[in-house]
């Protein structure tokens, strides 16, 4: 019987001290503020973009502007001497052949057709054809910033987030010089970029701007940030916006190797439960599929479009030496210029129909999939944009550190964490009062 006391109180005294240890470590995540209990800073990178209203999130979209000549049909020495033999011209030509450029830097009918030798023994020739313009095109700008949030007090903390946005348009068309003509109320990029920046203060939870309440924080998460605060959301159906618009919380597991064992991790992910958001991600999707056509006056021949009657057009001009300009009238027309895919080079954005905005641990954001934010832009106007990118931490913040369990409606699977304290609540004031009752005997 002796034995036994002592086997039970050993174990009593065991339980107590891991039981403990696991609730000290989870009270100690549950207070854990920022690094340095003061400021916390992020670098941000990624794509923006901007919507007109963040009910519609129609993307703003801008014209581009081409400068630069479109070669549209050669002719070689062989075929030029050919076509003079037919129509009864004797001569030799000490050419090697003609080229016919559609010059977009010069606006149609407003400068006549010329031509010139070339160093490499090509006659060229030069038709207005401008203004060339690609019209509504979804603007995407590359996104570079950083992330500061200071605490205020326990409960209070404040985020300023501040962006340089650029343009890439300019580089990606080759050939080609680019002027983005942007609408109306839209900063005009200085050196290349645009700056922009978000301010915004946590109040017991809730994000609040200046002239809006932002509600949930995605730059710096305060609630919910750990499966318990999850779990807390779906037990009481709680409701939790961004700009007034539903959000939705899930965790998802993930497994790292360490040390040669497989181990379980978790994250949060928040959706956008909002038709018009995830029309948008719909899209997004497309845009690297679509087809942009580029407008521009087509020249017309003698009745003809020019391109189909070169050989006629350029022998009157340069053996005739004719004003073949007086013949020519214009018509407007586009042809497809480019896929999307040139347009907007190295470009990846993210498969989301689920209308996903972001994944986070604990506090940390991670990545954002199309998080909408209202940024202030250099020129003092506000504008919605839609970001997408992720965030880069250094050394002293590791988010991963953290253990904010998992928790997930739709099975049934134990959290160790909750066992344990079942044990410590219920099964070991049981054992006490076995103890004492076998003291007693």
């Amino acid at each position: 019987m002796k034995a036994m006391k002592k086997l039970l109180m050993v174990a009593i005294l065991l339980l107590c001290i891991f039981t403990s240890m696991i609730c000290f470590t989870s009270i100690t995540h549950s207070v854990e503020g920022l690094p340095n209990n003061s400021v916390l800073t992020y670098r941000v990178k990624g794509y923006v973009i901007p919507v007109k209203d963040v009910n519609t999130f129609e993307p703003i979209t801008v014209d581009l502007e081409l400068y630069g000549a479109d070669k549209i049909g050669f002719i070689n020495r062989g075929s030029i001497e050919k076509v003079l033999k037919m129509i009864g011209i004797n001569m030799s030509i000490n050419v090697k052949g003609i080229y016919i450029y559609y010059n977009c830097s010069e606006n149609a009918g407003e400068k006549p057709v010329t031509y010139r030798l070339g160093p490499d023994g090509w006659y060229w020739i030069s038709v207005p054809v401008g203004p060339c313009v690609i019209h509504n095109v979804p603007l995407l700008l590359k996104l570079n910033g950083e992330v500061s949030v200071e605490q205020i007090n326990d409960t209070a903390f404040k985020v300023h987030m501040k962006v340089r946005l650029t343009s890439d348009f300019e580089n990606n068309i080759s050939g080609y010089k680019v002027i983005v003509r942007y609408p109306q109320g839209f900063p005009v990029p200085i050196n290349g970029s645009i700056e922009a920046d978000l301010s915004y203060v946590i109040v017991n939870n809730t994000a609040i701007s200046r002239d809006n309440i932002l509600g949930f924080s995605p730059l710096y998460i305060v609630y919910p940030k750990n499966a318990a605060e999850v779990k807390e959301l779906y037990e009481k159906k709680s409701l939790i916006t961004l700009y007034g618009i539903p959000l939705e919380f899930k965790m998802k597991k993930y497994y790292v190797n360490a040390l040669g064992h497989n181990v379980t991790s978790s994250y949060i992910i928040a959706y956008a439960r909002s038709n018009k958001y995830v029309d948008l991600m719909s899209h997004v999707i497309k845009i690297m599929n679509l087809d942009f056509y580029r407008e521009y006056l087509q020249p017309i021949y003698k009745g003809k479009p020019l391109i189909e009657n070169m050989i006629d057009f350029a022998l009157s001009l340069i053996i005739k030496h004719e004003n073949v300009t007086q013949y020519i009238t214009y018509s407007p027309t586009r042809t497809v210029f480019t896929l999307s895919v040139f347009l907007y080079k190295d470009l990846t954005l993210p498969y989301n129909l689920e209308g996903k905005i972001i994944e986070y641990r604990w506090t940390y954001p991670l990545s954002f999939w199309g998080v909408f934010l209202k940024f202030r832009l250099s020129n003092g106007k506000n504008m919605w944009m839609v970001f997408w990118g992720n965030a880069e931490y250094d050394r002293s913040v590791n988010p991963y550190s953290i253990d904010i369990g998992y928790f997930n409606p739709d099975t049934s699977s134990i959290d160790i964490k909750q066992v344990l304290l079942f044990i410590a609540i219920v099964v070991l004031p049981i054992c006490v009062i076995i103890y004492y009752f076998l003291k007693r005997r």
